[in-house]
């Protein structure tokens, strides 16, 4: 009972913050983006106290990140969790690639088209498709840093979905770096359909930048292997560490 209460709690005070934080950053956003994200980072940092969770980044690109455009992909979408993580913990600032039922929750996905998002409609293939076009333009034109998930919806089990070809493909078009990355733990933090947040202990992880200029469109199935190949090998070395009660040594910031 009193979990449960501690919990609502929690909630409460955290959407309120979503509130303070987030009604300005909507309102600034189209004008003053890096003030926005600034609101947005703070928004996340506070969320994941308040739940007290803890996020150890590794970035193994050293937070370089000076020649945009980059299409950040989630190899593993596990938890709502990860809406507090990357609002906190990505190196640069992004806009996203979203579907319609994610972008339409009042402010969390209101400050995702304030700030550029593109919104995909999967039940309309040709809005969809126009999405896609008008995503290959803003990399290449306005040279906006981006963010995708290449599962497309969250696991309902913790293991890894079936990859989709989208990201892939959009990366090749315009030869756009990719950096991959990785949450740990936050699946356990929030599983699928429980509305409480444990405590503990999140992982974030950025691998080494993949550079597309090497690839065609014709190697979309090689490049997606090798994504997926990324993925498994960091989720088989959490078991790994699991099984043998050790620790993963990381760099935190």
């Amino acid at each position: 009972m009193f979990s449960t209460l501690s919990q609502i709690a929690k909630w409460i005070v955290v959407l309120l913050a979503t509130f303070v934080f987030l009604i300005p950053a909507c309102i600034i956003g189209p004008f003053f983006k890096r003030g926005a994200f600034a609101i947005l980072k703070i928004w996340g940092r506070f969320a994941l106290f308040i739940f007290s969770i803890t996020v150890e980044v590794e970035d193994r690109n050293n937070g370089s990140y000076n020649n945009p455009p980059y299409i950040f992909i989630n190899l593993n979408q596990t938890s709502l969790t990860e809406t507090f993580i990357m609002a906190a913990y990505t190196p640069a600032n992004f806009i996203t690639i979203s579907n319609i039922e994610y972008a339409i929750i009042p402010l969390v996905g209101w400050i995702q088209i304030a700030l550029g998002g593109i919104i995909i409609i999967k039940q309309n293939k040709t809005k969809a498709k126009k999405s896609i076009e008008r995503a290959q333009e803003v990399l290449k034109i306005k040279k906006n840093n981006m963010m995708i998930s290449i599962e497309g919806k969250r696991t309902e089990d913790g293991e890894l979905q079936p990859y989709k070809k989208g990201p892939i493909v959009l990366a090749l078009a315009n030869h756009t770096p990719i950096v991959p990355y990785i949450t740990i733990g936050a699946y356990e933090c929030m599983p699928y359909g429980s509305w409480k947040i444990k405590p503990g202990k999140i992982n974030l992880i950025y691998d080494k930048i993949v550079d597309t200029n090497s690839y065609n469109i014709d190697d979309r199935n090689k490049l997606l292997s090798l994504l997926r190949t990324i993925a498994e090998k960091e989720l088989n070395l959490k078991q790994e560490v699991i099984k043998n009660d050790s620790r993963i040594l990381i760099h935190t910031f």
